[in-house]
């Protein structure tokens, strides 16, 4: 919202420099963005008299106007004509400066000397018109500095409103907030009304049916007006600083009030109101209304409409209707302000797809007290500015808005939270700053009614906080937070790990939308049977081409796979960790087992950068498997060959967990890869990695370290046919016993001159003590005992030691 301080100035006197005042509202919760200054690159525009206009000699579309800039006549060629003799207009002399850096000088206009221009509105960047010259009031003072004269120059706050402070949409909200700040009071309102005009009930009546809708319409009539007048220089400049345009003085006055004020208005032209009858009810089904934008507006039963008993007028609280808006013919009005509820307001804003300026401030609140005040201000800045009268008394209709509940504050614990003084009085005192009603009821508890402009005090920490921000944010206690350990627990730190396991792997995560539609499966070619096909429909989807939970990853990563792979890239590797829905019976929550789906897709990754490329294969699938479980250190998984859909007969493994299935790997059957629009060769891993995590082996404190050195040699074994090498492993393990630290094959050899058939096979041995430093009889006592234990185990024979 935008803040011109000449405007806040009506309501409150600001006496520090804007900077200053801006900090303070920032720290008090009301967030200045930026400060603009305007009028500061305006420099040497005089006002100046018309004297006399004549036509161009030599042009038919230019005049020339001979001016008096105070005591000195000067001479002027212009294209506009909406001024005469006697108008006071902005005169550029020759050097002065326009807004952008434009310089005036004095130069020939098809063949006269121009001393300068006169300026038009949007040139001086007063408002945004440039149909002509600007008229200055007939009072304006002749040969002054323009900027001076009109009040051009100013300081507008950029601020930023929160969702729930409706009553910061306002100069008179914003004004609260700095009277507080600076310890100032705010100007009182003049709520007089010049009722000259006949009783206002015998020219129109009000009524309210909805109630929960509109709990009070208020209205004036104003009649006599002349609705094509335009507003004053200041209001259309004040308009124009917050971004609105001036569209006339009627309509001028609504708006000027929202914003001054920050209670919406609407004006009808009561001549075009059927029965001059104002009724606030319920949209019938089927209705429609042609609103101000030009737009037919398909109404339901949930809006509240304003209405003339059976044409529909207007939104309630958010747009009015064109076949009653006011319109330069004009002459009678019928004021509109009344209260809607913000509930209703935003319902019927969300499902039209609309958002006014009016509708805003209705979704966070609008101060209830304030219709009947701003329509009786509205009515008499309307007669003054439009010349029209107010009619003898004030139109209402609804049961009215009731006074807000009572909320409790332990001041007691929020004394020790907020640091400040235990004493209940100090928060009362510093509610009833923001207009609260309080009572202490005892010594530590305070009870606070919100004033009817703060729709956002609702609970005692809204109350907690209006203290603080009252007492200064600056003024609370910096504290530590209760320590929690720090640690995630085991199910986030092994998802943790899994993820790190699988990105290591060169696989990327993805998120996919939960659902899906029978037709996934069908590409699947999931017979009819299957038990993923039975799933849960929503209620509400947000698509009907996609209404039924997943129970499985697949189809989200194919799609995934898909649109990487259209867009150029020859190789895609991706994997999704979340929740499958399995129905369990009707009325029942279903299950939601942690799910890993893994897909492979196209080109692999090369090793090396000169490695050449190939596509993915069963052993990359198995790998993704075999490294996770590797990396989560979870033991006893095997697999089994399957042939289940969507796979590929003899490329598919079941994973087992102690014999238990718990997923599935292999290649996707060509069909199925054909209806995702993906290479014939596509690998995908289905795992349930609730189980594999349940497996994982809890950590065990790290043995301590030995002080004393290993003791290192290499061992090579000729190994027979059919000998594994796990086999010779295990072994040799047995045979280092404790003493044993590492054992690393280095080299295996097959060929000549080894008999067909037989192996080398070279190991690295590291032997430690944790008590002393081996020597090398030690060393040679476990190599014996190495070569006769893999003697008897294997055959095979100790080639060399070393």
């Amino acid at each position: 919202m935008r803040v011109p301080l000449s405007w806040l100035a009506d309501h409150v006197d600001v006496d520090v420099p804007a900077a200053t005042l801006a900090e303070k509202l920032t720290f008090a919760g009301v967030e200045v963005e930026t400060i603009h200054r305007v009028g500061d690159d305006l420099a040497g525009i005089l006002t100046a008299r018309v004297l006399e206009v004549t036509q161009h000699p030599d042009a038919d579309r230019l005049v020339l106007v001979r001016i008096d800039a105070g005591g000195e006549e000067r001479l002027v060629v212009c294209g506009a004509r909406n001024f005469a003799p006697g108008d006071v207009v902005p005169w550029a002399a020759p050097g002065a400066k326009l807004p952008g850096g434009v310089e005036i000088g004095r130069r020939k206009v098809r063949g006269a000397l121009s001393d300068g221009m006169l300026a038009s509105a949007r040139e001086l960047g007063v408002f945004d018109d440039h149909s002509g010259i600007l008229v200055l009031p007939p009072d304006t003072p002749v040969g002054v500095d323009v900027v001076e004269a009109v009040e051009l120059r100013d300081t507008v706050l950029d601020v930023k409103t929160a969702p729930n402070r409706g009553d910061i949409l306002s100069m008179r909200g914003i004004a609260r907030e700095v009277a507080l700040l600076l310890g100032k009071e705010l100007r009182p309102l003049d709520l007089t009304v010049p009722e000259i005009g006949p009783p206002a009930g015998d020219l129109a009546s009000v009524a309210v049916e909805d109630a929960e809708g509109c709990p009070l319409y208020a209205a004036r009539v104003i009649q006599g007006l002349d609705a094509a007048r335009p507003s004053p220089l200041w209001m259309a400049r004040r308009l124009y600083l917050y971004g609105q345009r001036p569209l006339g003085a009627v309509v001028d006055v609504t708006n000027y009030l929202l914003l001054d004020q920050g209670q919406p208005l609407h004006a009808f032209d009561l001549d075009l109101v059927p029965g001059r009858r104002i009724v606030v009810r319920r949209a019938a089904e089927g209705e429609t209304l042609r609103t101000l934008d030009g737009r037919d507006r398909a109404l339901t039963p949930e809006d509240t409409v304003i209405t003339s008993g059976e044409q529909v007028l207007a939104l309630a609280g958010i747009m009015g209707g064109e076949n009653t808006e006011v319109r330069a013919s004009t002459t009678e009005v019928l004021l509109e302000s009344a209260h809607f509820p913000p509930a209703s307001v935003r319902r019927t804003m969300r499902r039209l797809g609309m958002n006014t300026e009016g509708g805003q401030r209705w979704a966070r609140g609008v101060d209830p007290a304030g219709a009947e005040p701003v329509c009786d201000q509205a009515a008499r800045l309307m007669a003054t500015l439009a010349g029209g009268t107010v009619a003898a008394g004030r139109l209402r209709a609804g049961p009215g808005v009731g006074e807000r509940e009572a909320i409790r504050l332990d001041w007691g614990r929020s004394a020790e939270r907020l640091g400040a003084p235990a004493d209940p009085e100090f928060a009362a005192a510093q509610l009833r700053r923001y207009g609260c009603r309080t009572e202490v009821v005892d010594p530590r508890t305070v009870l606070a009614v919100p004033p009817s402009w703060r729709f956002d005090l609702e609970l005692w920490a809204d109350l907690e906080e209006e203290v603080a921000r009252g007492r200064g944010y600056d003024q609370l206690p910096a504290t530590l937070p209760a320590a929690t350990g720090g640690r995630l627990p085991a199910t986030q730190r092994l998802r943790r790990q899994a993820r790190s396991a699988l990105a290591g792997m060169g696989v990327t995560e993805v998120q996919t939308y939960p659902f899906l539609s029978q037709a996934a499966f069908d590409r699947l070619e999931l017979p009819a049977d299957d038990p993923r096909r039975r799933t849960l429909r929503l209620a509400n989807p947000i698509s009907e081409e996609a209404p039924e939970l997943r129970t499985t990853l697949l189809p989200g990563l194919a799609e995934a796979a898909g649109r990487n792979l259209a867009r150029g890239l020859d190789g895609v590797a991706v994997y999704e960790l979340g929740a499958v829905f399995l129905p369990v019976r009707d009325g029942e929550l279903p299950d939601e087992p942690l799910t890993l789906g893994v897909l492979l897709a196209g080109q692999a990754p090369a090793g090396r950068f000169d490695d050449p490329r190939r596509p993915f294969d069963f052993a990359d699938a198995k790998g993704v498997a075999e490294g996770l479980v590797a990396a989560l250190g979870v033991p006893g998984v095997g697999y089994r060959a399957e042939e289940p859909p969507p796979y590929h007969p003899g490329r598919c493994a079941a994973v087992l967990l102690e014999d238990r299935p718990v997923g599935l790997l292999g290649q996707l059957h060509p069909r199925v890869a054909v209806a995702w629009e993906l290479p014939a060769a596509t690998f995908a891993v289905e795992l349930e990695l609730a189980p594999l995590l349940a497996a994982v082996p809890r950590m065990r404190p790290a043995p301590t370290p030995s002080p004393y050195p290993e003791l290192t040699f290499d061992v090579a074994f000729l190994v027979p046919p059919g000998v594994a090498e796990s086999d010779l492993e295990a072994a040799l393990r047995e045979a280092g016993g404790d003493l044993l630290t590492r054992l690393t094959l280095f080299d295996a050899y097959e060929g000549p001159p080894l008999p067909p058939g037989h192996r080398n096979l070279a190991y690295r041995v590291a032997l430690q003590a944790a008590d002393r430093t081996l020597t090398d009889a030690d060393g040679a006592a476990i190599r014996d005992r190495m070569a006769a234990l893999a003697a008897a185990r294997t055959q095979a024979v100790l080639r060399t030691a070393g």
